[in-house]
């Protein structure tokens, strides 16, 4: 999150971690989580809030459905209620054209599925289904596992969307990955897996300034595409060699890596690892360097950059809290201050219109608000 200073950065030396020759705005330390309006004990799976317009804050639940706020928690109407404990769980995109429209992904038993609001998280609809394999798709739901891990919007033209990820076939070997695009806004879907050589993808992001480069992240490392997908190859010098455990990513217990592209500099992206912390890239992906002092071996659940000034990077990492990259301490802050850590799942977001405020999401007590005064 940022506000403040934009554009204002510029590289001044390079050692173990980054240094940065402006001056950037301090989180006040003096700042408390506070609980919003209470609205429900089931676990908070992901928050979103909406980056134009009317300014809805939108939290997914385990097990009570969709609700949304317009006064920042103030609060909570129940929108749309799960179905027998089936629905959307994780928000990955708004369409950047309509900011009422957004994507995520649930589960029905076994098999991921993608939904789509176009009313700002009321009256999710179930994207079609796409063919992953024979085999697999007419066992759905009893002996096959899919799991739909990364998804990406393309930044020049918002009705073609990706989506990726994995399968097993009756619960064993064969594993394949999967990397479909819709150029309708997910009602039909375009294999273009090619030879399924990228494994576990775990995320993918598009370059808004070169929409045909892509990136995917695996358990093992970066890979880059120059042709939206077709071939890959490996990127990501400097990044661990495990950078998630895939075995539980494969039983769909979330261990996955995050990838971040920064939104005014897109030389620079950062790897959220599970057990290693956090990892910079200033040269689109070729090279990393740690990140990490304050969080070495954090897990890292949620990374987020502040749209108006990208020097304002934070993390958050179940039951350790919400931290702060600051570049004059060259170390990760804690900003926990009011925040419940043991019930704290690693979820937190910005409010993209007012990014003074976070929101965190917590496993029984609902969502936490922090502002900046």
């Amino acid at each position: 999150m940022q506000y403040g200073i934009r554009r204002c950065c510029a590289i001044t030396g390079l050692s173990a971690l980054l240094v940065l020759s402006c001056v950037v705005p301090s989180f006040g330390s003096g700042a408390a989580w506070m609980p919003t309006a209470r609205f429900t004990t089931s676990t908070v799976t992901s928050i979103a809030v909406t980056p134009a317009g009317t300014s809805f804050v939108i939290a997914l639940t385990e097990s009570d459905g969709t609700f949304r706020s317009s006064d920042q928690g103030d609060g909570w109407r129940l929108v749309q209620p799960s179905v027998n404990g089936g629905g959307p769980f994780v928000v990955k995109a708004f369409d950047p054209r309509a900011p009422r429209t957004l994507y995520a992904v649930g589960t029905l038993g076994q098999v991921d599925s993608l939904f789509k609001s176009t009313l700002a998280g009321r009256n999710w609809v179930r994207l079609p289904f796409f063919d992953i394999d024979p085999e697999c798709s007419s066992s759905v739901g009893e002996a096959c596992v899919v799991n739909m891990n990364a998804f990406a919007v393309d930044p020049q033209q918002p009705d073609t969307v990706y989506v990726g990820g994995f399968y097993i076939e009756n619960v064993l070997p064969p594993v394949g990955w999967f990397l479909f695009r819709s150029d309708d806004g997910g009602e039909t879907w375009t294999d273009i897996s090619g030879s399924r050589s990228l494994p576990e993808l775990a995320a993918l992001a598009i370059d808004r300034e070169h929409p045909t480069e892509f990136y995917g992240l695996t358990c093992s490392g970066l890979s880059k595409s120059f042709d939206a997908g077709a071939n890959w190859q490996k990127a990501g010098a400097g990044l661990p060699a495990v950078l998630c455990d895939s075995a539980l990513a494969a039983q769909g217990k979330g261990d996955r890596p995050v990838l971040v592209i920064d939104p005014e500099r897109p030389d620079f992206m950062y790897v959220g690892t599970r057990g290693s912390g956090v990892y910079l890239s200033y040269n689109r992906g070729r090279t990393f360097i740690p990140l990490n002092r304050g969080l070495e071996k954090a897990s890292i659940d949620s990374l987020l950059i502040d749209p108006e000034n990208s020097a304002n990077v934070f993390v958050g990492v179940s039951e350790r809290g919400v931290f702060r990259w600051s570049q004059k301490d060259q170390s990760w802050i804690a900003l926990n201050s009011g925040l419940p850590l043991a019930d704290f799942g690693g979820v937190v977001t910005l409010d993209p219109q007012h990014p003074s405020v976070l929101y965190a999401g917590t496993r029984t007590q609902g969502v936490f608000r922090l502002a900046h005064p």
